[in-house]
């Protein structure tokens, strides 16, 4: 049993409680098409994985209009879905939550000594 097992369990636990449904998709660079124009980048393929997640607004003192913008978003979700598939965001990525899609601007994984609990991203329409 590893050190966080009991943090990694509350979190998964109090996300599912509070957490919705979502779309977490990320994105693999696709091959070029011609080898001999590797400056022409091939079609990024989307990948999605349905993840709970948790929406919070950030509070005004956080707000400064470069890093934080009016609007932005903070979702809370766990290392990993449901069936123990690890969840990697990355930035770029999207966040997809019923019509609304944010893009994902920053990750703060929570990971003491290695161990993923749950990730902080920073969300933006």
């Amino acid at each position: 049993m590893a050190e966080f097992d009991s943090a990694i369990a509350l979190a998964k636990r109090l996300i599912a409680k509070k957490g919705q449904d979502v779309t977490l998709r990320g994105f693999t660079a696709g091959a070029a098409p011609d080898p001999a124009k590797p400056w022409k980048p091939g079609t990024n393929t989307p990948s999605n994985q349905t993840v709970k997640a948790v929406f919070l607004d950030y509070e005004q003192k956080y707000i400064d209009g470069a890093m934080i913008q009016t609007g932005d978003q903070k979702v809370y979700m766990p290392s990993t879905d449901t069936s123990e598939v690890a969840i990697n965001p990355e930035e770029e990525g999207l966040v997809i939550r019923g019509a609304e899609t944010w893009k994902i601007v920053r990750i703060r994984p929570l990971n003491p000594n290695g161990q993923s609990i749950m990730f902080e991203l920073q969300v933006r329409q």
